[in-house]
């Protein structure tokens, strides 16, 4: 595994490195915490083990700091601090998984080969236009990184517009998609729907091709 060590510690960064390579995985240390963010971010290591108390950025800091720009790498904290309401803030945060100093090098491998293997098997996928971002894994959609708020209707609707935002999408397939078996519906009832979604995804625009459909805009 290709593995950052976020560690200010000399003595237990050099020794954590050393004996995580003589286990084969790639191991790239950093002993501050803004040089570790940004190696996180340009790097994108299969794990991350960040130490809690560190020069110019916490682990906290880090780990809050990734999770929201959506970077899903999972995350080990490495501390002294053993207290559950320690533990719990770590996992608020968004860490994974978390283990007290000192350690046991074979326990850290077995905890970071168990993340690996749940991470490869839930690869959380992105749809995004502009400040808009659909996870497809929990459905939620976020304009400038807070969840949009929206009707079951307007949702439907915009994961169509999101899903085909290279194309147009038609009246007869939003009519397929979101109203199904509910009868007749008149073209006025998706006027009013486009015209809701609109003032909610504002500045995106949803722009009309006449006789043609829907499709967004910048």
């Amino acid at each position: 595994m290709n593995i950052l060590l976020i560690e200010d510690d000399l003595r237990l960064g050099r020794m954590t490195k050393m004996l995580l390579e003589k286990k084969h995985h790639t191991v790239n240390w950093q002993a501050d915490g803004a040089d570790g963010l940004e190696y996180a971010r340009a790097a994108s290591p299969d794990i991350l083990l960040i130490d809690w108390v560190l020069p110019t950025l916490s682990g906290l800091e880090i780990i809050a700091e990734l999770r929201s720009e959506r970077i899903n790498t999972p995350i080990i904290l490495l501390t002294a601090k053993g207290e559950i309401d320690d533990k719990l803030v770590g996992f608020i945060q968004g860490a994974d998984d978390y283990i007290t100093k000192p350690f046991d090098i074979e326990e850290l491998n077995m905890r970071m080969m168990a993340l690996n293997r749940r991470a490869e098997k839930r690869i959380t996928s992105f749809i995004t236009f502009g400040p808009l971002v659909l996870n497809t894994e929990n459905g939620l959609i976020t304009l400038d990184k807070q969840t949009l708020t929206l009707t079951h209707k307007e949702h439907l609707l915009l994961e169509l517009l999101l899903h085909y935002q290279h194309g147009t999408i038609s009246k007869e397939l939003i009519l397929d998609k979101i109203w199904q078996l509910d009868g007749d519906v008149s073209e006025n009832a998706i006027e009013v729907l486009i015209g809701r979604l609109r003032k909610k995804i504002n500045p995106v625009k949803i722009k009309a091709s006449r006789n043609i459909g829907y499709q967004l805009s910048e």
